[in-house]
């Protein structure tokens, strides 16, 4: 199907241009797992349909993916600049996680794994951290799409404090869950209390 702009045919896939399907793609990336994970708070149990299915699926491989990027030649320079931080680090920091499941795994099925549960939601907290920050790139190439101007610093505190958020809620809701999961016969009134005020 065809339209006339200024005398000139055009079509009508010609609208959705690349900027517009990157910022729609956002929005549906950024919406998807609140509909998915609000479906689970009302109903009390998490849906296991083809949705969250995705959502699982892409979070598993969207770690592996990344290894696309050696195959530019500016990030190769730039990791034997920097072998330590870019590929040390990294490397260390999942031997550490693998030995510390390895190490608790007795302590786990025997309800008493205090240790990985503190770690866990170590992890989970570093991790939502770590998440709100790229929000804040995620942003800015949205609003580059939009052929906006640069994010407001406003908007940037507002990111941050979302993120310091969700860090917080870690304690409240999954550091029970960590709990009953791995050290349920383990005594934790600090993280309790600390989690009920």
């Amino acid at each position: 199907m065809a339209h006339v702009a200024d005398g000139v045919p055009v079509r009508a896939a010609s609208y959705l241009s690349a900027p517009k399907l990157f910022s729609l793609a956002l929005v549906v990336a950024t919406i998807i797992p609140f509909f998915s994970g609000g479906i689970g708070w009302a109903t009390g149990k998490t849906p296991y349909f083809p949705l969250q299915a995705t959502i699982t699926f892409l979070a598993t491989i969207h770690v592996p993916l990344t290894v696309y990027l050696l195959f530019d030649p500016r990030i190769r320079e730039t990791m034997r600049q920097k072998p330590v931080g870019l590929i040390l680090v990294p490397i260390a920091i999942f031997a550490a996680c693998i030995l510390v499941f390895v190490v608790t795994a007795k302590g786990k099925e025997d309800g008493t794994a205090s240790f990985l549960v503190y770690f866990s939601i170590f992890v989970m907290s570093w991790n939502l951290w770590h998440f709100g920050k790229q929000n804040i790139g995620v942003y800015s190439f949205f609003r580059s799409a939009q052929n906006q101007s640069g994010m407001l610093a406003i908007e940037k505190k507002l990111i941050l404090v979302g993120s310091t958020l969700g860090v917080l809620t870690t304690f409240a809701i999954v550091g029970d869950y960590y709990i009953k999961q791995f050290a349920s016969k383990e005594n934790f009134d600090l993280l309790t209390y600390a989690t009920a005020s």
